[in-house]
């Protein structure tokens, strides 16, 4: 990799399991990575828009435990006469987009060059890439956290504003009204639109049974994406050109929203220790650049 280059990081869709993606964010930090553009897919669009608007690691795992939107998901999530509107069985028993729009606009979080969210359309079967700063934001977010039968699909219209984009995915996706739902429909790790190999944030498939009790609809899907595993594994699968760096709670299940704040800087320094090793690997390995690095090149010219 050319030494003058940055390199684009992925945030990958893990629903529950997101508090795994601050560890990766902290240790990119730490080791002075010369981050590029940052893609988020489900809820990796939450933590990309927030990092990407300047919020440091620490930052964001504090907002994520104060915040605590977790906590509101599980109770709307495991209501029975949430499920008994039949209305809500077929569109999602839970509206992300009033949440989205709270956080937007108390932390004042705005579309950035350096920010690009994944969404689906569920109608023509196709993702949808946000790209640039003339969107909404938290429609994007909300849509890209659709998990499809959970969350409500988002209807995206375009702003009258939009005359150029900055890519041509970005024109041929945002252009024209869409039903969306969570991006990692389309896949949960897409690196392909990167220039060039990413950085990988993955939360994965939950692979052991729960620390800690979930409460009783959790725990069906808990034991659903157990059984699932490896056709998730399959739909979540890393470019062997990118570099890889897993980050999720094996025993943290995609919509186990009811975790605990313990359990949850858990996950974080957990993940950490796995993200600081894939990162030191890759630097080791000259795959990554660094800031300190590019700062002495330019000192030297």
């Amino acid at each position: 990799m050319p030494p003058s280059t940055t390199i684009e990081v992925v945030a990958g869709a893990g629903g529950a399991k997101g508090p795994g993606l601050i560890c990766g964010f902290k240790a990119l930090e730490d080791r002075g990575v010369a981050v590029g553009k940052i893609t988020g897919i489900s809820v990796g669009s939450l933590m990309a828009a927030f990092y990407a608007n300047g919020f440091t690691a620490d930052q964001l795992e504090e907002i994520f435990i104060r915040e605590d939107l977790r906590r509101r998901i599980s109770q709307r999530l495991n209501s029975l006469r949430a499920w008994l509107n039949p209305v809500s069985r077929i569109t999602g028993v839970i509206n992300l987009k009033p949440e989205f729009e709270r956080l937007v606009t108390r932390y004042n979080l705005k579309p950035r060059n350096n920010l690009r969210i994944v969404a689906y359309d569920i109608a023509r079967r196709t993702p949808v890439v946000f790209e640039g700063t003339q969107y909404d934001l938290a429609t994007a977010l909300a849509a890209s956290c659709a998990i499809p039968f959970i969350m409500r699909p988002v209807v995206y219209t375009p702003e009258r504003s939009q005359t150029r984009f900055v890519s041509q995915i970005a024109a041929q996706s945002m252009a024209r009204s869409a039903i969306l739902v969570d991006g990692g429909v389309h896949h949960m790790n897409p690196s392909c639109y990167c220039d060039g190999p990413a950085i990988v944030f993955t939360l994965g498939a939950v692979t052991r049974l729960p620390a800690e009790l979930p409460k009783p609809v959790e725990a069906v899907f808990h034991l659903g994406e157990l059984v699932a595993g490896g056709l998730l594994g399959v739909h979540s699968k890393v470019d062997p050109e990118d570099i890889n760096v897993p980050v999720g709670s094996p025993d943290v299940g995609g919509v186990t929203f009811s975790v605990s704040e313990d359990k949850c800087r858990k996950m974080i320094r957990r993940g950490y220790r796995s993200a600081a090793a894939a990162l030191d690997e890759a630097i080791s390995e000259g795959r990554v650049p660094l800031l300190a690095r590019l700062r002495e090149l330019a000192g030297s010219k």
